[in-house]
């Protein structure tokens, strides 16, 4: 059928119901199109809908605006009722960019906004979707946001939700949230409901903006979702003061961050100009902990702890862009509220309460953190830190007020932040309410190479607790470290450790004091420490002499061997 109709009050179609060479409908506040088929709109086509356009097939709108036109009153609904599988919303005219309609009833229990999809039922929207009125779903349906965005007006509304769907986010589409600069203190929910759902590498923790204030050429806030599976360890967020039992800790995120991925929040004006860096903006952003993510947080940091982290705002008026490693997250602190080092956290909340960052001022990407570890230590963990010495050498530093039948400590060690070794043992104090200080050196380290350091606390019941991780390199293009004898005096067995940047061979003579050679041996040096050990078992006691030869370059040790 080809309509060139200007009112509609009622009418059934059946079959292709198509608009072309400036064919137009208007459908009146009280009228109906109903259509059992397809609906096509051609680029010179064009429909003003103020009452209720129901179709059981699919739509093509070809109009470069993309647009179904309608008044200021009366339903303005277009309903999606088909039954026999995905309804499709799409447009073949590449200028059509996105296609805008003032409000949509979906019934069968799911709007797909993305370039395609597999699905029973529902709708399939292949082009971005402006909505100025608001979306009924009727049978609890969700939102699922892919490489297209989702455009909600000032007025619009979202119904008839599903209580345990939502929203779910692959990276690609926005969320995006029209806002008016003259409504102060105006909710924005994130991402529609607060009610968590799976993306496939994990699940997200929804939130709301409440706007204070926005610059006058503000338009719209947009939310879009980055899940994210592999960022790496995030580490030295900073020394925060009383963020829960433990004392002063570190924040660790990695976890959380794979798990629930983050949020990119940026602001846009009414010509697409990104205005994240504008002067003017102020509004308080709030994370809710899902049971998801408590629980994630009890197993994998022994914490309930909860807390929001900030990558730093960037400068200019230019798009956000994605963290591109761990250490983006590091160091940097929020513009307001109770925050630390980019923490921002209250030590008493719930899931209906959540955590909320004050006044923010600048746009960024937001993730949910916790304690790591150091929440449930028996100690009071005071510092703990990584520091090169010398770039040759790393000293583990870490300070305890309090400690309760403490055995000791594991200083464990990685290169990748997930797989640790033990490098070392120190004995604890047992209890005690005294500030103590520990100290570990670790020689058997390269240039270049980032170490991760954490401590296993174990209690003289053999109990242990992990403590947050921290991290330190030396830097350099070459090194080489040639330790004493270890032990010294020694009784019969000792060595020494040669820490070397490259693969070299070295000569190791003992002479005595009559220079005489006791032995002698070449030795091939790995990258890293490499120990040399001697059996002085058979030597008389007395004081040797070690001459280690490289190159042309020669070392000088000496050693006691004392016989009991």
């Amino acid at each position: 059928m080809i309509f060139s109709l200007t009112l509609i009050t009622v009418l059934a179609a059946h079959g292709q119901v198509a608009f072309y060479n400036a064919g137009t409908v208007t459908v009146e506040g009280t009228g109906l199109l109903y259509v059992d088929g397809d609906v096509e709109i051609a680029s010179t086509g064009s429909v003003t809908n103020d009452g209720t356009i129901e179709i059981k097939g699919n739509m093509q709108l070809d109009r470069a605006d993309g647009t179904i036109n309608s008044g200021s009153t009366g339903e303005r609904v277009v309903k999606f009722t088909g039954t026999t599988g995905p309804q499709v919303l799409t447009s073949t005219n590449i200028s059509t960019t996105s296609i805008t309609i003032h409000k949509i009833e979906a019934s069968n229990s799911q709007l797909l906004a993305l370039g395609g999809g597999l699905f029973a039922r529902g709708l399939i929207v292949e082009k971005d979707l402006n909505i100025t009125g608001g979306i009924d779903f009727q049978n609890s349906g969700a939102i699922f946001m892919d490489v297209n965005d989702l455009t909600i007006g000032l007025n619009a509304s979202l119904t008839n939700y599903s209580a345990t769907q939502n929203i779910r986010f692959t990276p690609g589409g926005e969320l995006v949230k029209k806002i008016a600069t003259g409504q102060p203190s105006t909710v924005h929910q994130f991402p529609y409901q607060l009610v968590g759902f799976g993306t496939g590498e994990g699940t997200y923790l929804p939130g709301t903006i409440r706007l204070n204030t926005a610059p006058a050429q503000a338009d719209e806030i947009r939310f879009s979702f980055a899940p994210e599976s592999n960022i790496g360890n995030i580490f030295h967020v900073g020394n925060c003061t009383n963020i829960g039992p433990g004392g002063n800790q570190n924040i660790m995120l990695n976890k959380m961050v794979e798990d629930f991925g983050y949020w990119v929040v940026d602001a846009e004006d009414a010509a697409g100009n990104n205005l994240d860096n504008t002067n003017g903006w102020n509004y308080d952003i709030t994370l809710y902990p899902t049971a998801a993510a408590l629980n994630n947080l009890q197993a994998t940091y022994g914490s309930d702890y909860f807390k929001i982290l900030r990558k730093p705002s960037h400068s200019g008026n230019t798009p956000l862009a994605a963290p591109n490693s761990s250490t983006d997250w590091s160091n940097f602190v929020t513009e307001s509220g109770t925050y630390c080092n980019g923490i921002v956290e209250i030590a008493s909340y719930n899931a209906n309460v959540g955590i909320t960052a004050t006044q923010v001022s600048k746009f960024s990407n937001f993730g949910g953190a916790g304690n790591e570890g150091g929440a449930s230590l028996p100690i009071e963990l005071l510092s703990l830190e990584a520091v090169p010495v010398d770039n040759q050498y790393i000293a583990v530093k870490w300070a305890t007020s309090i400690e309760i039948d403490n055995k000791g400590f594991e200083v464990l060690r990685s290169t990748n932040g997930e797989d640790f070794t033990v490098q070392g043992w120190v004995d604890g104090n047992g209890s005690s309410t005294t500030l103590r200080n520990y100290n570990f050196i670790d020689r058997n380290v390269v240039p270049n190479q980032l170490y991760y350091y954490r401590l296993r606390q174990v209690d003289n019941n053999e109990n242990s607790e992990l403590t947050h991780i921290v991290t330190a390199q030396i830097t350099g293009s070459s090194i080489f470290v040639v330790s004493d004898f270890i032990p010294n005096p020694s009784h019969s067995a000792t060595r020494i450790e040669i820490t070397s940047s490259d693969v070299k061979e070295v000569n190791v003579t003992i002479y005595n004091t009559l220079g005489q050679i006791i032995s002698a041996q070449n030795v091939n040096l790995n990258i890293g420490t490499t120990p040399i050990n001697f059996d002085m078992s058979e030597v008389a006691a007395g004081t040797y002499y070690g001459v280690i030869t490289v190159g042309e370059e020669v070392y000088n040790k000496k050693v006691v061997i004392a016989r009991q």
